[in-house]
């Protein structure tokens, strides 16, 4: 036997409201011709009287079966239309009365003026009617309360009628008044409710319509909701989930392991397409699209055995969600198979293309979070692509330990910025000539209870978190402080990154008031060449407010002595590798001294860095370089120690006493 359908909630709807029209609008109507018949007595008055001629018995029984066949008629009609409507029990005995109305009057009066009629015994007539019009005029009465009439205002109009053709013309017209009443009072209500039901039935089908129409616009509106949920959960080049709905789909895969620990554990393999930006500049971002989409095909492929799902993170970076692995055997065999689909070359636009991928992968761990196994696996993919790439990589316990000691190094890092334990110290810049204090670099020191350590220890922690803006902001902010306090216009160097030059710009803009006025920028020479165009421009307009650009580490980089001639900088500073080789290294030595002679010729300062011991320095002045910064000068210092050295001269004037 087949299902029952569920009801369909808008088909009732629409069921009840066109049976509520149709009801209301016959009560309506049958409620308004009651009160229009009523009113309409003093023209039947009027037409009994012209009738008046005839002989009573013959006049009864024309109006008997005048009344009778319009009562037929109207009984038809309203019956034919009313009996379909289901109605309440109250409603059901108004609707009886209705139809009855004219009923006692055409079935009584036409039988009886029949049997009566051949007789001229007016006793018999009389007697006979009077009981006839008690009987007619009660269930006149009746059904025109029913209809809404009140008793008193049918009683005003029926009563004086009634009287006064007993007694001009005798009780004999009295029942054929009320018979042409009741008879025409039928007709007209079904007539005109047949009206007000065709209109009645021209709203229905407008509210059909309607009703249609706005059940078409909810389909149509649950379409457009079901193609935005999917654009906001899926890539819509590759036809796959994206990060929201992989985040989503990894809660509830840990949820459900964790509540059935014999079901396995989770997995989450990261890929990430070795060489693809390669793809996109040299064969165009179209075939770099295609290169992914057949890519994905690959995976889902050799996942098809699987309980996996496969979702775009990024550009290039595919993540698969194993929701079920059995071991680690098994995850490595995934992976396995994984990098076994980039083996055979990819054909595009028929050309045949190798790509590669690097794999990291993990395992879910009790205890730990979506983002904890998600940062695992991005880490072990960092771990393959510097291990020469096109490999798969194991989130094991120690590379778990590492990637959870570098999170606790970046929140310790984040907490010192917010609490102010990142300290300026300062190392001064001296002029080998004279053995004055020319300049000087701000150095980030943390303070961690008794011991200081060196930015070099939380440099790269920085870097990772994105804390190196946040950095440079609050070093020039203690630059500030300490050029306030002392007002001192002394040139004071704060390391930058090219990606913070827009940060600093930005501040400038929404504050005139941090002013880039004898401040020293240094950038690392490879840090410069990622995008010399770019960083060009932005160091031309950085100059412009007063900053003076220092390219720092030079020599680390591989520029060109034309390219550095390029770019809007005030100086360079030797990078302190070359300085620990310059006592031993002849070839160190010449470069050193073209880099002097090239800062020469340009006319931009040319800065040693790394300087420790005498000899270092003598070199330096032999071959014109002016300007050192080491050790042998002073390390980095603390601010008061610093205002010390640059205001009472604390270092050696001459630069033989120093050496």
């Amino acid at each position: 036997m087949s299902p029952v359908a569920p009801p369909d909630p808008d088909a009732e709807v629409l069921a009840s409201t066109r049976m509520e029209v149709r009801r209301q609008g016959l009560l309506s109507a049958a409620r308004r011709l009651s009160v229009l018949m009523v009113a309409s007595l003093p023209a039947l008055l009027v037409v009994d009287v012209l009738l008046w001629s005839s002989v009573p018995v013959v006049r009864l029984q024309a109006w008997t079966i005048f009344g009778a066949l319009l009562a037929i008629i109207s009984l038809s009609l309203t019956g034919l239309r009313w009996g379909r409507l289901p109605l309440q029990p109250a409603e059901e005995l108004r609707r009886s009365l209705v139809l009855l109305f004219g009923l006692p009057i055409a079935l009584q009066w036409g039988g009886i003026s029949f049997v009566i009629g051949p007789t001229d015994d007016h006793g018999a007539i009389v007697v006979t009617m009077s009981i006839l019009v008690a009987a007619t005029a009660v269930v006149a009465a009746v059904g025109a309360a029913s209809l809404g009439v009140s008793l008193p205002v049918l009683a005003a109009v029926v009563v004086p009628n009634l009287v006064w053709f007993a007694i001009e013309y005798g009780l004999g017209s009295v029942p054929a008044l009320l018979l042409g009443y009741g008879s025409l009072l039928t007709l007209a209500v079904g007539l005109l409710a047949q009206r007000e039901l065709a209109q009645r039935e021209v709203l229905i089908a407008r509210f059909d319509e309607l009703l249609r129409s706005v059940t078409r616009d909810r389909s149509h509106l649950s379409e457009l909701n079901a193609e935005l949920q999917y654009r906001a959960t899926h890539d819509l080049l590759m036809g796959i989930p994206n990060r929201e709905l992989l985040q989503a789909e990894l809660e509830q895969a840990l949820e459900a392991a964790e509540q059935d620990e014999g079901s396995g554990r989770v997995g989450l393999l990261f890929l990430d397409l070795d060489r693809f930006k390669f793809v996109n500049d040299t064969l165009g971002h179209q075939a770099g699209d295609a290169l992914l989409v057949m890519v994905g095909a690959r995976i889902e492929a050799a996942l098809a055995d699987e309980n996996a799902l496969v979702a775009r993170v990024g550009g290039d970076e595919l993540v698969v969600l194993m929701r079920r692995v059995e071991s680690q055997d098994h995850l490595r065999a995934v992976a396995d198979k994984l990098l076994g689909k980039f083996v055979d070359p990819f054909t595009i636009d028929g050309v045949e293309l190798r790509a590669a991928t690097s794999l990291g992968m993990a395992e879910s761990v009790a205890g730990e979070s979506a983002d904890d196994l998600y940062r695992h696996a991005d880490a072990a993919l960092y771990v393959a692509k510097q291990q020469g790439r096109a490999r798969a990589v194991y989130a094991d316990d120690s590379l778990r330990n590492e990637r959870n000691s570098r999170v606790k190094a970046e929140l310790e890092l984040r907490a010192a910025l917010r609490c102010q334990e990142i300290e300026a110290w300062f190392q001064p810049e001296v002029d080998l000539m004279s053995g004055e204090i020319v300049a000087g670099e701000a150095l980030a020191r943390w303070r961690m209870g008794e011991e200081i350590a060196h930015a070099g220890t939380f440099i790269d922690v920085a870097q990772r978190a994105g804390l190196l803006e946040a950095l440079m902001f609050d070093m020039l902010e203690q630059v500030a402080t300490w050029r306030r306090r002392t007002g001192s216009d002394l040139s004071i160097g704060v390391n930058i990154a090219t990606n913070d030059l827009p940060a600093l710009l930005n501040a400038h803009a929404d504050d005139p008031r941090r002013s880039l006025r004898n401040v020293r920028l240094e950038i690392a020479e490879p840090d410069v060449l990622g995008d010399l165009a770019g960083t060009k421009v932005l160091l031309q307009e950085i100059r412009s407010l007063g900053a003076e650009i220092i390219l720092d580490d030079f020599g680390s980089g591989f520029s060109s002595l034309r390219m550095l001639s390029d770019l809007p900088i005030d100086g360079i500073k030797i990078d302190r590798e070359y300085m620990a080789r310059v006592e031993n290294d002849v070839r160190v030595r010449r470069l050193v001294t073209s880099l002097a002679e090239f800062g020469r010729s340009c006319g931009i300062k040319v800065i040693a860095e790394g300087v420790e011991t005498p000899s270092q320095a003598e070199f330096l002045m032999e071959i014109g370089i002016d300007r050192a910064q080491g050790r042998l000068y002073s390390p980095a210092v603390e601010p008061d120690v610093f205002d010390c050295l640059v205001g009472t001269g604390c270092l050696p004037t001459e630069p033989a006493a120093r050496l």
